[in-house]
């Protein structure tokens, strides 16, 4: 229904897919309850994007939408990672339908592609879009990605009030937001903070009294950034607040003829806002992050030089590439440690479900209990099996995505052979967990953990929780049998250093090779410089896009800011639809003297 709601709205308004696309990655991402990694609610919008634009928009004529400089380059990019696609996937995996709950797999190839082969069909429907680009830009996408930094703003501002405290800056909680991905960590809110925040902002310049809308974005865009605890999101957040205060300026004087004092004015006071937010929150778990820099940079450079090591590929690696989404299977298999990250894999057994728990590094394996009943005991049953010794520890707790507060917890041991099923009950209750009405508690989430840490697999094939309110027999769980592998379930590992290699530039070497990183560089590279180009001549939304990629960018000198896919298609619109926006009267403010009134 809501998909179809989406289609009538879209048929009335065609760049409403450019006002909603950004916010749908920031609250719609559900992964984490539906246990699917490689489909989510933004595939689903741009398929019916894409079939509402076939049914009802006349097809373009032949006008080409990316000048050349941008259409080889981004040719060439594609056709890199088609061939690293047919790497990653080559020899084509079994179908293993439990494989899809994890992320070091060859079908992580297919994960990782949609964010370029989505970028595309997104091109396409921008061509087809019966509005002009540069239009696109001004009335959509500058909205949408504002409307988008609002709603992640609103969520990390919640998940701040709800957990650590607004105001509690001693406390060692990086904030996630609604991004599914950071259940193993990764840079994915702090870059679409930053990327987005630059959007805001300019929204912020167009409205009456703009001064004011201006330093208030800029106090929440700030604050949302820094509670992130990323020193590479604070760098993203000084390099885009930077890049917007220098062309954004000269823009706002050449493109909407603003004095001087008031461009500087409007242009300046957003990082004169996040330097008081950021001296604000300097003390406590901020210092002893920046205390730790140094020997986190030595340790990243020693990092990356053991990924470059790493067993495996052939003569066509430096130049083709290992495969998309190859690092985390690559890591698993040959890393320095010898230890297996998220040793764990949903399977099928003589016609039934079975959760299996290696010796490895085993991760805690979860599921989020949405509108459960406070009153009343609780009865957990699990059905397990495994060597003499196995331990698990099953808890119910207060959590975010990484982070846990209050829990009950329990261990449960195995005392028979390895053929032997037996069952282990646990009862419990909830008082004192999560109070508070629905949508403003913490989440309550189900784990369980092997913790024995002895060779030989564990085995459970039926998790039960039962209880509670209305005396209903019915288990509160979703597939705690495993008939449907890892539907409902996500795994928390308990190192976040197995899934990415933490650089951009050397994720993208790994996965496509030279040729791969090369038309990915010449891509920014002529992107960037029309973006500049064009803001240097006076269209203030151009320097928005170029703080934003520019932000994004610093970011990914730490982190791979495209693990997440859906943070790599903003970018790419960032850079391609920006860098399309000419200093036409279509940059000057949408509301009439917006530019003239005081702020």
């Amino acid at each position: 229904l809501s998909l179809l709601a989406y289609a009538a709205i879209l048929a009335r308004y065609p760049l409403a897919w450019l006002w909603l696309l950004p916010a749908a990655v920031a609250v719609l991402d559900g992964s984490l309850l539906t246990g699917w990694l490689y489909l989510g609610a933004v595939d689903l919008l741009v398929v019916m994007s894409l079939a509402v634009a076939l049914a009802r928009w006349p097809a373009p004529g032949r006008a080409r939408l990316l000048p050349r400089r941008l259409r080889w380059p981004l040719a060439v990019l594609a056709l890199s990672t088609l061939i690293a696609l047919g790497i990653g996937l080559g020899p084509l995996p079994p179908g293993d339908p439990g494989a899809l709950s994890h992320y070091a797999t060859p079908w992580n190839a297919l994960r990782v592609a949609k964010g370029l082969l989505i970028t595309l069909l997104l091109l396409l429907l921008a061509r087809r879009t019966p509005v002009a680009p540069r239009e696109q830009l001004e009335r959509g996408l500058v909205p949408g990605m504002a409307l988008g930094w609002l709603a992640a703003t609103a969520v990390v501002l919640r998940e701040r009030a709800l957990y650590p405290g607004l105001l509690d800056f001693e406390a060692a909680y990086r904030v996630t937001g609604w991004f599914a991905d950071m259940h193993v960590g990764g840079p994915s809110v702090e870059t679409f903070l930053v990327l987005t925040l630059p959007f805001a902002l300019l929204w912020g310049w167009r409205r009456r009294l703009g001064l004011l809308w201006t330093a208030a974005i800029a106090a929440s865009g700030s604050y949302a950034a820094l509670v992130t605890y990323s020193r590479g999101g604070w760098l993203g957040l000084a390099v885009a607040l930077l890049l917007l205060a220098g062309l954004g300026g000269l823009a706002l004087v050449r493109g909407w003829r603003l004095g001087g004092a008031r461009a500087a004015a409007l242009a300046l006071s957003p990082a004169v806002v996040a330097a008081a937010v950021a001296w604000g929150v300097a003390d406590g778990f901020a210092e002893r992050r920046w205390s730790e820099a140094g020997a986190d940079a030595q340790g990243r450079l020693a990092r990356w030089q053991s990924i470059l090591a790493l067993p495996g590929g052939g003569a066509w690696t430096p130049w083709l590439g290992r495969g998309l989404g190859a690092f985390p299977e690559a890591y698993r298999y040959g890393n320095p440690g010898g230890r297996m990250p998220a040793d764990f894999a949903f399977v099928r057994e003589d016609g039934r479900g079975v959760l299996r728990l290696g010796s490895g590094g085993t991760p805690r394996l979860s599921q989020r209990l949405l509108l459960l009943p406070r009153d009343g005991p609780y009865t957990l049953e699990v059905r397990a099996r495994g060597e003499l010794g196995g331990r698990l520890r099953v808890a119910v707790c207060e959590e975010a995505i990484l982070y846990r507060f209050a829990c009950r917890s329990r261990e449960l041991g195995l005392e028979v052979a390895a053929d032997g099923w037996q069952r282990r009950q646990w009862r419990l209750t909830l008082e004192g967990l999560a109070p508070g009405p629905p949508g403003l508690r913490r989440g309550l989430v189900l784990s369980v953990t092997r913790i024995d840490g002895n060779p030989g697999v564990v085995e459970i094939d039926r998790l039960r929780l039962t209880g509670g309110g209305g005396g209903t027999e019915a288990s509160h769980l979703r597939n705690g049998g495993f008939e449907h592998y890892g539907r409902h379930w996500y795994f928390t590992p308990e190192r976040l250093g197995a899934w990415r290699t933490e650089n951009q530039w050397l994720e993208l070497y790994f996965d496509q090779g030279l040729l791969g990183l090369g038309a990915w560089l010449a891509l920014l590279l002529s992107g960037l410089l029309l973006l500049l180009r064009r803001a240097l001549a006076g269209a203030p939304s151009a320097a928005a896009a170029l703080a934003g990629v520019g932000g994004a960018l610093a970011i990914g000198l730490f982190s791979t800011i495209f693990f997440n896919p859906a943070i790599a298609v903003l970018f790419y619109l960032a850079l391609l639809l920006g860098a399309l926006a000419g200093a036409s009267p279509v940059g000057r403010p949408l509301q009439r003297g917006a530019g003239r009134r005081g702020g």
